[in-house]
């Protein structure tokens, strides 16, 4: 049994939580009201999906409130009792496209995962969702649906519900499979018609005869090329040495030229030293003494630089802090003259006044806003109904009608013409309001500037006297520090001077032992140069050796390049001739495999049929068997013994016993029954069909059953659905917008409602 539900932004559901008991449970409302969203929701809750949502008519986003302003998320609660145990599933979707799932058993988690919890609930309801859709939950039908089809719609119907159109699709998919394999049996049948394999085999021995007869060959021009490679790779070893020796030998003959060269300049520049007579220790001594006298110059004219820039630096902070501060000062004369005599305290007190004013104001226009909506949903009920007063459903004449619309049509134009008045009131309280606060808020702040200039006077005062002090000291700093400068400059000239003598004495010495070591070099070098024996008729003779053997191992190449690419082409055709063999081998195969798949599937689509037929005689006669017990109980009169389904070739026949003796005088029950009799037979039938199809499972739903039933056949469900189907059906559901089914014995009703025309959400009431 469903406990309750709970919905919260679903569809137009803000905040809904229904509680359900055994027996009949009733939802009333008019088109639109949330009535059907109930039962998608229970669906969902219970296995993710609905009818609609499955064949993807709606989307997941859709079923999240969106008027009048978009919400994120929604979610579904349902309770339900099952095997002495309470179960509670919750499922959440977000426009962000992630979903959320849990159930729980008597206050403990069971599942988290959707999938999961789908198998959880499969297990203990002993259905699945497509068992459910069939055999409980229906979109808007009316129970009479099956009787109005046309033969070939109801059989596609009947058999949708008892599972059977599986069978059928299965036996087409077997039909068209058979076709297809007979085609392509032609197909490969024909291809094979036109070809000689014969020739084809006879070819591919051709081929590889002479690809044998090759390969013989070319084993003997490998053997004649590799012999001559051998001897051009050792020539040609051979003529790499004498080149390197020769190349050796011409570069010893420039290194000796170039040293000769070097050595008679270094000795001419140390003649030319020597001329100088430079002491070097002499120098020295006094290069020490000159940069002694340089480190105090240095010294102190760091210390005037570090003074100067000291207060340079403090003369120009000092500067820049005056004229801020006397900015300060004209900005300070000139919030003191915009403040004048206003005063903070008293702008603030008519900010106050003026949002007390707009307050009541808009208190006001939500009254009477209110007061426009109940006239005018009262004007809208009153059109509505005929006859009835909407409110307590008394009956009213033309008169007293046209009276009650003409008086709340002209109430409703004075409240709408009072809203108005006090709107433009409201508008211009509202302009005030954002005066005032602006004026509040330009005096604070001027009021705050004011106390940040406080003792500018005094402390410009300050700054210009020490201004006035530093100044004479920053130019004194200046004049030592271009004398000091001016020294230091002298004393840098004096000590390059003395630098370039000591770095004359050090190039003598260098000249002294470079000259030493080159001609010890130059003496290594002509030995080595003597040594090498290789002329430029050595290297030619080894030249022409190579080049001979080169033609000659080139010619080999050509000759194996070609039998190499001659036995490449003969394979490749010996490979052609064998795959197109192959191919044709396989062609054989597979129509020999595709014969057999044919004789399997033509038993397998008899075995399809025969269990068809099989199980429709089985599903049929169970569901016979218990309508035979429910008929007396939801039909209490004797007229109509009994109703039974038959299944026809191409159709399904709800009939009626008429009493007609022992073997029945059975006739079609649309053609002789009532209204109100057709209603019952049917929902007998469903009742049965749920039975069989989930014989654990007593529950009903029935969306809009009062469609096209008069007055008598609405009373003849209501005594039904109030008496008899309790008594068989554990739980039942209604979905109408027939508040006569509020007369229902015993039920659960709820009155759904909203206010379309504003886009309002559902509401709810229990009678």
């Amino acid at each position: 049994m469903i406990r309750s539900i709970e919905l919260i932004n679903w569809k137009t559901h803000r905040h809904t939580k229904l509680e359900f008991k055994s027996g009949v449970n009733v939802l009333i409302g008019i088109m639109g009201a949330g009535k059907s969203s109930v039962l998608d929701a229970i669906s969902f809750a219970l296995f993710g999906t609905f009818p609609a949502l499955k064949s993807r008519r709606v989307a997941s986003s859709d079923l999240i409130t969106n008027r009048p302003e978009e919400e994120q998320e929604a979610t579904v609660k349902l309770d339900f009792d099952a095997n002495g145990s309470v179960y509670s599933v919750s499922r959440t979707i977000s426009l962000r496209g992630s979903s959320t799932a849990k159930l729980e058993k008597d206050g403990s988690y069971v599942q988290a995962q959707a999938e999961r919890v789908n198998e959880e609930i499969g297990q203990v309801l002993k259905i699945d969702y497509d068992t459910f859709s069939r055999a409980i939950y229906a979109e808007q039908n009316n129970l009479d649906y099956f009787l109005e089809l046309t033969k070939s719609d109801r059989k596609k119907q009947i058999d949708g519900m008892l599972g059977l159109d599986q069978f059928a699709a299965a036996e087409d998919n077997a039909t068209s499979l058979i076709n297809s394999i007979k085609a392509m049996i032609s197909d490969e049948e024909g291809t094979l018609a036109q070809i000689d394999i014969k020739s084809y085999r006879a070819q591919l021995e051709k081929l590889a005869g002479e690809r044998k007869a090759m390969e013989g060959e070319m084993g003997s021009l490998r053997t004649a090329a590799k012999a001559a490679e051998t001897e051009a790779e050792a020539l040609r070893k051979e003529l790499a040495e004498a080149k390197a020796l020769q190349s050796r030998k011409n570069a010893l003959a420039k290194e000796i030229a170039s040293m000769g060269g070097k050595i008679a300049a270094m000795e001419g520049e140390l003649a030319a030293i020597e001329k100088l007579r430079i002491d070097g220790e002499a120098i020295q001594a006094a290069l020490r003494a000159r940069k002694a006298e340089r480190g105090a110059i240095d010294r102190e004219l760091e210390r005037l630089k570090s003074d100067f820039k000291d207060a340079t630096a403090r003369s120009a902070s000092l500067s820049a802090v005056i004229r801020a501060n006397e900015l300060k000062l004209k900005e300070r004369d000139r919030i003191s003259g915009e403040i004048g005599g206003r005063s903070l305290e008293s702008s603030k007190d008519a900010v106050r006044g003026a949002e007390k004013s707009l307050k009541e104001l808009n208190d006001a226009i939500a009254r009477h806003r209110a007061l426009e909506r109940e006239i005018g949903s009262w004007l809208e009920e009153l059109r509505k109904h005929i006859g009835k007063c909407p409110l307590c459903e008394r009956e009213l004449d033309s008169g007293l009608k046209e009276k009650l619309l003409k008086d709340k049509t002209a109430l409703l134009e004075s409240t709408a013409k009072e809203s108005e008045k006090l709107a433009r009131q409201a508008a211009d309280c509202e302009t005030a309001l954002n005066k005032a606060k602006e004026e509040s808020t330009k005096l604070a702040v001027y009021t705050s500037k004011l106390k940040d200039y406080e003792g500018l006077d005094g402390a410009i005062s300050k700054d210009r006297n020490e201004l006035s002090a530093i100044k004479p000291r920053a130019a004194e700093l200046e004049k030592g520090l271009e004398s000091k400068e001016k020294e230091r400059d002298s004393m840098n000239e004096a000590i390059n001077k003395l630098n370039a003598d000591m770095e004359t004495a050090r190039r003598k010495e260098a000249y002294s032992n470079d000259v030493k070591k080159g001609r010890a070099a130059l003496e290594q070098k002509a030995g080595e140069m003597d040594a090498i024996k290789v002329d430029d008729k050595t290297v030619d003779l080894l030249q022409e050796k190579l080049g001979r053997k080169d033609v000659e191992l080139g010619e080999a190449k050509a000759k194996l390049g070609e039998v190499t690419r001659h036995i490449a082409t003969l394979q490749s055709q010996i490979e052609d001739r064998a795959r197109q063999i192959g191919e044709f081998d396989a062609i054989e195969a597979r129509i020999e495999r595709r014969r057999a798949y044919i004789s399997n599937l033509n038993k397998f689509k008899t075995a399809l049929m025969d269990t068809e037929a099989l199980l429709r005689n089985r599903l049929v006669s169970s569901i016979n068997g218990l309508m035979d017990g429910l008929w007396p109980e939801l039909y209490p009169y004797g007229d109509y013994r009994s109703i039974r389904l038959t299944s026809k070739k191409d159709d399904y026949l709800l009939e009626a016993d008429l009493g007609g003796g022992d073997s029945g005088l059975w006739e079609p029950v649309d053609s002789v029954a009532s209204g109100g009799e057709r209603t019952v037979a049917c929902l007998v039938m469903r009742v049965a069909m749920s039975m069989v199809i989930v014989p654990n499972l007593k529950w009903i739903i029935l969306d809009e059953p009062t469609h096209n039933l008069d007055s008598n056949g609405i009373a003849k469900l209501i005594s039904v659905l109030g008496e008899s189907l309790p008594k068989v059906v554990e739980q039942i559901f209604v979905i109408t917008h027939e508040d006569d089914m509020k007369q229902i014995g015993s039920a659960v009703v709820y009155t759904l409602d909203r206010d379309k025309s504003a886009d309002g959400p559902t509401t709810v009431s229990e009678l």
